[in-house]
């Protein structure tokens, strides 16, 4: 329990008025009753994750923060619980409304700010919600008109800057993925979203809005910061004592000692705030791009090569220095290959050695002048390793990028056809998939448990994933519902036994409303009401994202 007369305010963080947006003129549609919004509106009820059971009594289609703070500050008098969607790209059902009112800001997308900062020597960018990951970077490459409303000097040279985060779905939304904090490939150098958000804007529960400024609102253990709202009574926000893991994590409320407060609402996945104005970090494109796929005889080759890429990293001139990692093991390249078999001269996958037992791409940036550095860097290392650049695609065009990300995406998609045909006999079935991250030292190890369990029960199986950041997403595809059962137990044994060895059970799609039984193996009852009385404090109603996180 807190000891009050051991605080010391910190800050205090006043509310602002909401911003009319002049770009864009929509007036606020609203779509009612439930039954119009289920019978014309039924994809604003699902998300990827496929969970099922959306409801809405009102769907409504916001332009403007000022339009959402009218929304909320309604929705807050009346006790009307309100979801926000927004790209619907998600996989755990966070933006799935219970009930009340589903808050659609997909039509927020615009480009409203830019600035250059002499400290960090890069361009940040500020933008609605509902700008999407694509949208922003054909922005960027194409040196859009609209730059030169901001910066003519910007709009000159913004094909020369990116955006680091890279999940895989670029039709994200800015906003859903700073609400979930997400990250993709190239985490493995750049980390997740959370690193290149420099400002954000939140909408209260209230229809209250403050702005956040990273490194205007740092607080300590023995610190609390005071928001003044408008509606509520002041609220008073100071550091719990839960363990955060030091690995990738998107489960819960992010916490540290010291902490910015821009990081409590990052990867809070819609339950303390709404997103309504984003600036994010750029940064300068490398030379090239050199993507790779090595091939190796064994899933122990493929694992010594990953070690052997840390240790490079760690001490060479920068001639390794991948941005990403990627693994695949056997039951995923047999998916390939009978992919490719499957589809014929239409298949986009190339052939690749039938030795092959496991996978991993890797993806560096470079400039001109260390190429052959470079390539004889990862040469050496494949060498130590059984394998070789011989037997390795690799590439700098953009078409030569394009088909190996379409290959590591055409793993999941081969699996999601299986479960597809399954389904047309046993509608109920789906495939079990983890989230799971644990420490360097203990990948090997999670890998063998998951070898050994689901080897001697006969499932079908495959892993792959963020390998550089030990985040493998193992997928179970059960046969019936005798194997589904099983196949759920023995993921929760899993999650289980990440967390022991101080790992988490969501390192990049957060918990929504499908993982809240694993955030409790991940998180013990009083961890977890530490979490509610962060929620309680800025949404005292409980009417934000109701249904995620909490059960």
């Amino acid at each position: 329990m807190l000891i009050e007369w051991v605080l010391i305010v910190s800050n205090t963080i006043q509310t602002i008025h909401p911003k009319s947006n002049t770009q864009n003129m929509h007036s606020i549609k609203v779509i009612q009753p439930a039954k119009t919004i289920k019978e014309n509106y039924k994809s604003y009820l699902m998300d990827e994750s496929r969970f099922a059971g959306g409801k809405a009594d009102q769907l409504i289609f916001a332009y403007s923060e000022d339009q959402i703070s009218r929304t909320m500050r309604q929705s807050f008098q009346s006790n009307t619980p309100v979801t926000i969607s927004a790209g619907r790209t998600g996989i755990v059902g966070g933006a799935i409304p219970l009930e009340g009112t589903l808050l659609s800001l997909e039509g927020m997308d615009q480009l409203v700010g830019v600035r250059w900062n002499d400290k960090d020597k890069c361009w940040y960018v500020q933008v609605q919600p509902g700008v999407s990951l694509q949208r922003l970077q054909e922005i960027l490459d194409t040196n859009d008109q609209i730059l030169y409303n901001y910066s003519k000097k910007f709009a000159e040279e913004s094909d020369h800057w990116f955006y680091p985060p890279d999940p895989t779905e670029k039709s994200a939304h800015l906003g859903g993925t700073v609400a979930t904090n997400a990250s993709g490939a190239r985490s493995f150098k750049y980390g997740q979203t959370r690193n290149y958000i420099s400002g954000l804007r939140i909408m209260l529960s209230d229809g209250s809005v403050i702005s956040l400024q990273r490194g205007k609102n740092k607080i300590s253990s023995q610190e609390y910061c005071t928001i003044h709202s408008r509606y509520l009574n002041d609220i008073n926000i100071h550091i719990s004592k839960y363990r955060w893991p030091a690995v990738k994590n998107t489960a819960g409320y992010y916490i540290s000692d010291p902490m910015d407060m821009i990081d409590l609402f990052i990867g809070s996945e819609g339950t303390l705030g709404i997103i309504t104005e984003i600036e994010v970090g750029l940064r300068e494109k490398p030379d090239f791009i050199l993507g790779g796929i090595s091939f190796f005889s064994s899933e122990e080759s493929a694992f010594r090569f990953v070690r052997l890429i840390r240790e490079t990293t760690q001490y060479s001139e920068q001639h390794v220095n991948p941005t990403a990692l990627e693994f695949f093991d056997d039951f995923s390249l047999q998916l390939l290959r009978q992919k490719s078999q499957t589809e014929g001269s239409n298949s986009k996958i190339p052939s690749f050695p039938d030795h092959a037992k496991a996978a991993v791409y890797f993806e560096q940036e470079g400039v001109e002048v260390k190429i052959d550095e470079i390539y004889n860097a990862y040469q050496n290392i494949l060498t130590r390793c059984n394998a070789s650049m011989e037997e390795t695609w690799g590439g700098f065009e953009k078409g030569e990028l394009k088909q190996m990300v379409e290959f590591r995406h055409a793993v999941p998609e081969a699996i999601n056809t299986i479960i597809g045909q399954r389904q047309k006999k046993i509608p109920n079935l789906h495939k079990i998939s983890t989230d799971i991250v644990v420490p360097t030292a203990c990948l090997e190890k999670i890998v063998q448990i998951y070898h050994q369990r689901l080897d001697k029960n006969g499932f079908e199986y495959a892993i792959f994933g963020h390998i550089g950041e030990n985040h493998l997403h193992l997928n179970i595809l059960p046969r019936d519902e005798e194997e589904l059962a099983k196949a759920k137990n023995l993921s929760f044994e899993f999650a289980q036994a990440a967390v022991t060895m101080g790992g988490t059970v969501s390192g990049e799609h957060g918990i929504g409303k499908i993982k809240k039984e694993y955030f409790q193996i991940m998180y013990d009852p009083d961890t977890i009401q530490e979490m509610r009385n962060i929620k309680n404090g800025l949404d005292p109603k409980n009417i934000l994202g109701r249904g995620t996180l909490f059960t």
